[in-house]
């Protein structure tokens, strides 16, 4: 059997679309899962927190995930003026309560993106 394509620019043209597509899914999945990862890294980090007014969690934030060069990133952290000083003051006394959060949350990345993609 012989096959011959003569329109190969055209196929080549709708493969490239075809995985334009697909690799738009796949950054939409990945961005989905560091939301979802990054809301549980924030509760957890809440929870760990130090203080009794509760100024400091009221100034947690969660940004959300973006995809920019091929890296997809999302933030999470406090804005009040003193969470940087709170969180490493921490140091020797027990775990940060932002890294610790992290520690404990990040691994469930993977699941949470192979979850998205199902």
């Amino acid at each position: 059997m012989i096959i011959v394509a003569t329109n190969l620019p055209e196929v080549g043209a709708a493969i490239d679309r075809a995985l334009a597509q697909q690799m738009d899914e796949v950054q939409d999945a990945v961005e989905r899962a560091l939301n979802t990862t990054a809301e549980d890294v924030m509760a957890e980090s809440n929870d760990n927190a130090p203080g009794v007014s509760g100024k400091l969690k009221n100034s947690a934030v969660n940004g959300f995930a973006a995809t920019a060069f091929g890296t997809s990133k999302v933030e999470v952290g406090y804005t009040a003026p003193y969470a940087a000083h709170v969180h490493e003051d921490m140091e020797g006394k027990k775990p940060k309560f932002l890294e610790k959060a992290v520690m404990s949350v990040g691994p469930s990345l993977r699941d949470n993106v192979i979850k998205e993609l199902k």
